[in-house]
C-alpha cells in the first residue's frame, strides 16, 4: 500500500501540491481500533493499510479522486452512524437499490463502510456484506437519490491502483486546483 501511495505522492507533488498537502497523517492502530469497535466491523486489511499511511483528507483543497475525498476514519464513522440512523427510521423501508451482480440490492447496507465522500450525501463503500457472487472489501458506490449501486472496484488496493495508474497515465488534470478527468 506504500508503494501506491507513494506513486499517488510523487504525481500530486509535481501536479497539485495543496491536494498532497491536504493529506492527513496515518491512523494509528488504535485509531484503528476505535474506528472499528464504532463500526462493530473488522477492517479489511488493505483499507486499514491505507488509512496507516494517510487517515483521509483535511478537506483544505479539491477531492482527491475527482468528485469523491478521502474520508478520515473518524468521519467515515460520522458518516455511516447517520445512514445508520436514517435506516432505523426507516427512511430506506421502501426503497430498493438496483445493484451490480455482486451488490445487494439494499438502499443502504450497515455493512457498507464510507471511505470516500462528494459531499452531497454520495459516498464510495467498503462492502462487508456482498451478494454471494461478491467479496467481502469490494468498493460499491452509495448514490443518496439514485437507486444504482455501481461495483466501483473488488477491494481497496485495487482501487486506489487504479486511481495512481489514471494520474500517471494523464487521465486527470488540475483545474483551480480541483483534479478533474480530462475529456
Amino acid at each position: 500500500m506504500e508503494e501506491i501511495w507513494k506513486r499517488i505522492e510523487t504525481w500530486l507533488a509535481a501536479n497539485a501540491p495543496d491536494t498532497l498537502a491536504d493529506l492527513r497523517p496515518g491512523a494509528s492502530d488504535a485509531d484503528v481500533r476505535k474506528a472499528e469497535r464504532a463500526l462493530s466491523v473488522s477492517l479489511p486489511a488493505d483499507l486499514v493499510e491505507s488509512y496507516k499511511v494517510h487517515d483521509g483528507q483535511r478537506g483544505g483543497s479539491g477531492p482527491l479522486f475527482g468528485d469523491y475525498a478521502l474520508l478520515p476514519l473518524e468521519h467515515a464513522v460520522k458518516e455511516w452512524k447517520t445512514l445508520k440512523r436514517l435506516r432505523s427510521a426507516k427512511v430506506f423501508e421502501f426503497m430498493s437499490g438496483q445493484p451490480a451482480p455482486k451488490v445487494k440490492a439494499d438502499w443502504w447496507n450497515p455493512r457498507w463502510i464510507p471511505v470516500a465522500s462528494n459531499s452531497s450525501g454520495d459516498f464510495l463503500c467498503a462492502d462487508l456484506d456482498p451478494a454471494p457472487a461478491g467479496k467481502p472489501g469490494q468498493i460499491v458506490s452509495f448514490l443518496h437519490a439514485d437507486a444504482a449501486r455501481a461495483l466501483v472496484a473488488e477491494d481497496f488496493k485495487s482501487w486506489l491502483s487504479e486511481h495512481a495508474k489514471a494520474l500517471e497515465a494523464g487521465e486527470y488534470k488540475v483545474e483551480n486546483g480541483w483534479l478533474s478527468k480530462s475529456k
